[in-house]
């Protein structure tokens, strides 16, 4: 890694999922506050999942004085896709316990759902499974 700094500005749990070696996590709710007290001079380096939110980043540190701001073509999907390496977060059993424990609510609950209103709603925990299994999460 060069000299930049490299802001990841997805949530805890994408950033978990994989991420770039060196980068901070500094999701984009709260860029406008941790930028505070940053070197408007220190040149960054702006990640996300595909660019879109890195590009809404950008323009807010933009807005605040900084100069030198790079915004990662395609974000972690093309970063990925390439076969750069990325580092993943080791969860605690209480994250995984908590993961699993809403997952279970979500498919027991369409189950419910799909049993007293409608078959259809048995398409959510589908959707959902792909999604999981799609994501590695």
């Amino acid at each position: 890694m060069d000299h930049r700094r490299w802001i990841d500005v997805r949530q805890p749990g994408e950033f978990a999922s994989g991420h770039i070696e060196g980068s901070e996590l500094v999701p984009l709710a709260r860029l406008r506050r941790a930028c505070e007290s940053w070197d408007r001079k220190q040149p960054l380096t702006i990640v996300c999942l595909s660019g879109h939110r890195a590009d809404m980043a950008q323009r807010q540190l933009q807005a605040r004085g900084f100069e030198d701001i790079y915004v990662l073509p395609g974000g972690i999907r093309r970063w990925r896709a390439a076969g750069k390496p990325l580092m993943k977060k080791p969860q605690t059993q209480a994250e995984l316990v908590k993961k699993w424990a809403g997952r279970s609510a979500i498919v027991l609950g369409s189950v419910a759902l799909a049993y007293f209103v409608s078959p259809w709603f048995l398409a959510i925990p589908v959707v959902l499974a792909v999604r999981w299994f799609a994501i590695g999460a």
